[in-house]
């Protein structure tokens, strides 16, 4: 919880109400559902998958960097939800300072090990904020691969005021050159909500072209 949470006084608590939270607003935007197949990118120790234990759902699959989260997870809530799966794929990150992982495969050369069209619905929750553009345009091309025609990716990104910048882990995009990426890769994107959390915060809603 530490390492996706950061260190708070209400660690737990903040943990629990930031995906209870995120899955009311995927719930509200149409997101769940029994025909839904749902892929969670950097599903970390499960912050989402908890929430989404009682949802109805086709089928969850998760995948992240970090092997004990990963291990967590499949011991936790894929024996309890057979529905349920999680992968471990040892990318490299930014994140290699705080948990110590050294990943092998550029995130940026990284294929989604999954067939075109599978999910219906794929969520980011801190995982754009951490990669730099050139990262996150190459996962927005492979996520546009395994999306379903009209299918939705919902994502949070830290997106500067003035000049782009990292500060630690954190990357903070310019706006226009992240709308860019989404729109070269065949998505049309809303601004849901802009939330000031030390850095400008949005999350944004993806859609996925419909076939000719």
């Amino acid at each position: 919880m530490r390492l996706v949470c950061g260190e708070r006084s209400d660690l737990e608590a903040h943990f629990l109400e930031v995906a209870t939270g995120c899955v009311r607003w995927f719930r509200d935007l149409g997101l769940l559902g029994p025909d839904v197949t749902l892929l969670d990118v950097g599903c970390g120790c499960g912050r989402m998958a908890r929430a989404l234990l009682e949802e109805p759902l086709k089928a969850y699959v998760g995948f992240d960097r970090h092997p004990g989260m990963v291990e967590w997870c499949e011991r936790e809530i894929t024996s309890r939800a057979g529905h349920f799966e999680f992968h471990c794929f040892e990318i490299k990150s930014a994140y290699e300072g705080l948990d110590g992982y050294q990943g092998s495969i550029d995130a940026n050369r990284f294929r989604f090990p999954f067939p075109p069209d599978t999910f219906d619905t794929c969520i980011l929750a801190s995982v754009f904020t951490h990669m730099p553009l050139d990262e996150v345009a190459h996962y927005l091309g492979e996520i546009h691969t395994v999306t379903r025609p009209a299918g939705h990716v919902f994502c949070s990104v830290f997106c500067a005021a003035k000049t782009p910048y990292r500060q630690e882990e954190n990357f903070c995009h310019d706006r226009a050159a992240f709308l860019a990426a989404v729109e070269q890769r065949g998505f049309e994107w809303e601004l849901k909500t802009p939330a000031f959390t030390g850095f400008e915060h949005n999350w944004y809603l993806l859609t996925k072209a419909r076939s000719p």
